[in-house]
């Protein structure tokens, strides 16, 4: 299985890719959820994918007005430092972990449903993360979609995983 991250402070973007190459599972998940999905998959894992947006050149919000552009700056450390904990987790249990520079578009929600054939209400978290392996793997062309399942609480009992 392969599992592609895009972190952040409050709930992670996720996607999962079976062994036979379906995406099965994408939406979000909290922190701890997600290292416990990793550490009870650990052997079923062959690598992740974490966007490191802590790659890109750095970036100020000075000319933002008000406060605001501290507590965006905040919000992007914070998000980093999800990652690099991931990142971490992922080393510390033996885990294929491959940080992925951020591109400098977004894939919107017309750009997922198009490559996957069909209408999906992902958030921009989620739309991330199921960027991230398509932009990856190449499935620009190949996408296989499994029983696909959005935001499903408890993704532990994958039959396809």
């Amino acid at each position: 299985m392969i599992i592609s991250i895009d972190p952040d402070i409050s709930k992670s973007g996720i996607a999962i890719l079976n062994k036979d190459k379906k995406i099965v599972w994408t939406g979000v998940i909290k922190f701890f959820d997600l290292i416990d999905l990793l550490q009870s998959q650990k052997n079923r894992i062959q690598e992740v994918y974490i966007e490191a947006g802590w790659l890109n050149k750095k970036a100020n919000y000075h000319g933002i007005q008000g406060t605001r552009g501290e507590k965006i700056s905040y919000r992007v450390g914070q998000n980093h430092l999800i990652g690099k904990m991931l990142r971490d987790f992922c080393e510390l249990n033996s885990i294929k972990a491959i940080l992925i520079k951020p591109q400098n578009s977004k894939m919107g929600q017309k750009d997922i449903e198009q490559i996957i054939k069909c209408k999906i209400n992902l958030n921009q978290d989620a739309r991330d993360a199921l960027a991230i392996l398509i932009r990856q793997l190449g499935l620009y062309t190949d996408f296989k979609l499994g029983k696909l399942k959005v935001n499903k609480n408890d993704f532990k009992e994958f039959d396809e995983l």
